[in-house]
């Protein structure tokens, strides 16, 4: 255990440097601070620096803090396997709130959670010029940022992010400070995948609620977006300056924004959704499941974008929209505005495209199709249109006990 530690150098708890390997096993930094304003002194627990190899095992930070890069820790061209790991309540007064990797060949992060940490950019994680980060089965929440990247923040990095969790980065829950952009993630120039992941109840007051990206390629495989908004642009997912996002298989559920309640696109940025399900999207101005404008483009394949509780479905300002064997509806009793709004041509009864209530089962937090739904059997392949296909999910009965809160209190006694 390393606790209440104050240094004005590099690493407050541990400095590594020129290290050929460091296992650190069932290791606590408590409340480490590196304080030292001018010079280097980034890592308010561990600095490293040009390890061979690094491990952290079972460990755990909280309350770490520096006045420069990484309130957890700095590390630099080193490669780092991370696992089973509970990092919480970091601060950096510059960026990334818990985890500043930097050159780092590649970066593991495996079981672990990151919890309520704070830096202008990247509450929990920046990875900067990181040849491949992977994370597997993280949970993200409560990070936030004032500026970018409520939690997440890759520039220049390839990665992997497969069967995490990102909740209320950035939300109503902590208005004093919300980033502009990427509530949960800003990717700058990065390429990578993200699977069976999760964002829900994340905002930023600019662009990008859940997502914000800048060129780079990502492709998201059965992912779900869940009452994520943006001040201005994408609600769910926003790119621009080139790039593109690919979405297969996911659901973007009731977000919000003034422009792309689901997705926004603008600046030759694209975005392409093959077989996804926008449903209950608010576009305050325009578009509440996709927006479009400035040179970009927005492929709808295979897919429904339904029932918008405001706004068009869809919108075009200069930019393009195809749509090909896909369902854009508005239910005319809870919404009078049309699926398509500003440039965007109508496709309906073109390509296998449809204008008519999907019959989503909404009782289904899957979100999949009701027997005898018009989207069923009608994709490009003869599959159903949609994230999910018929068969709605039999709710599960809420099993309720009688208990005393004597019982209770008795659970969490020191045995």
């Amino acid at each position: 255990t390393f606790r209440s530690i104050v240094s004005s150098y590099p690493g407050a708890a541990l400095g590594l440097v020129d290290v050929s390997t460091a296992r650190l096993v069932d290791t606590r930094v408590r409340n480490c601070i590196s304080s030292r304003i001018s010079g280097d002194a980034s890592g308010g627990g561990i600095y490293a620096r040009d390890v061979g190899d690094l491990r952290l095992e079972q460990c755990s930070f909280s309350g770490t803090a520096t006045v420069q890069r990484g309130g957890g820790g700095y590390l630099l061209r080193t490669p780092v396997v991370v696992t089973d790991g509970d990092f919480s309540d970091g601060l950096a007064s510059t960026v990334a709130g818990m985890f500043y990797l930097d050159q780092c060949p590649t970066a593991v992060f495996s079981r672990c959670t990151f919890e309520n940490s704070r830096g202008t950019r990247a509450g929990a994680i920046l990875a900067l010029d990181v040849g491949m980060l992977t994370l597997e089965e993280i949970q993200f929440s409560g990070n936030r940022a004032t500026v970018e990247s409520g939690a997440l923040h890759l520039e220049r990095s390839a990665f992997a992010i497969t069967d995490c969790t990102f909740t209320r980065n950035n939300s109503e829950q902590v208005p004093v400070v919300v980033a502009d952009r990427g509530g949960a993630v800003f990717s700058v120039q990065s390429n990578g995948t993200v699977t069976n992941t999760s964002f829900a109840d994340e905002k930023a007051i600019g662009q990008g609620g859940a997502w914000s990206q800048v060129g780079g390629d990502v492709e998201f495989l059965n992912c779900r977006f869940e009452r994520c908004r943006a001040g201005v642009f994408g609600g769910g997912l926003q790119i621009e300056l080139g790039g593109r996002i690919g979405l297969t298989e996911c659901l973007i559920l009731g977000c919000e924004a003034r422009f792309g309640g689901g997705v926004a696109a603008s600046f030759t940025g694209d975005i392409d959704l093959n077989h996804c399900t926008v449903v209950g999207g608010r576009g305050l101005s325009a578009g509440a499941a996709i927006y479009v404008d400035t040179d970009s483009a927005v492929g709808l394949r295979n897919s429904i974008a339904c029932c918008a509780v405001s706004g068009d479905v869809a919108f075009c300002g200069s930019g393009t929209i195809l749509v090909d064997h896909s369902n854009v509806w508005n239910d005319d009793s809870v919404n009078l505005r049309g699926e398509y709004g500003g440039e965007c041509a109508d496709p309906t009864g073109t390509n296998g495209n449809l204008r008519q209530d999907p019959q989503l089962c909404t009782a289904d937090p899957d979100y999949g199709l009701q027997a005898g739904s018009p989207s069923a059997g009608a994709a490009a392949d003869g599959s159903d249109q949609g994230w999910r296909p018929v068969g709605c999910a039999a709710s599960t009965p809420l099993n309720v006990t009688d208990t005393s809160w004597g019982r209770i209190k008795s659970l969490y006694r020191t045995r």
